[in-house]
């Protein structure tokens, strides 16, 4: 499987990497649709009902490669990539990034002292709190013993 060797939105001409017309107004509408609140999968479905082709002359676009291309800040220009994004641009998406983000928040103390005092009688490995139903929470192996 190949993979692409340089950010999308730019090509290689003379040595030097140069902004990709094309696909540089791909990366500019994938930030704008994000900012208007599209979802991740709703922009990558956009692109393939589109037919944008990402790499290899095919339209592979999935909310992993959208994420990825939110998150990169090689966008906004350095020494090696000439800007695409402005800074504002960029920081709305990445403050909206971070409101949806699913923050892990501390454990009370008790917690995490019985997380480190269980083990499995099977194996010996750490218990972990699975709080997955609710209301409700389970310790299980963190091997997966039964």
């Amino acid at each position: 499987m190949a993979i692409r060797t340089i950010l999308y939105g730019y090509k290689v001409k003379d040595g030097k990497t140069i902004i990709h017309k094309e696909e540089s107004d791909v990366v500019k509408k994938v930030f704008s649709l994000y900012l208007e609140g599209k979802t991740l999968k709703d922009i990558a479905d956009m692109l393939i009902a589109d037919n944008v082709i990402y790499f290899q002359g095919e339209a592979k676009w999935n909310k992993n490669t959208i994420s990825r291309m939110l998150e990169n800040d090689k966008y906004m220009g350095n020494d090696v990539y000439p800007m695409i994004i402005s800074f504002e641009l960029f920081n709305k998406a990445r403050e909206i990034r971070d409101k949806k983000s699913c923050k892990h928040t501390k454990q009370p103390m008790e917690i995490e002292l019985l997380r480190e005092i269980t083990i499995c009688g099977k194996c010996g490995s750490r218990y972990k709190r699975v709080n997955t139903w609710g209301s409700r929470e389970k310790w299980m192996c963190s091997n997966g013993c039964g």
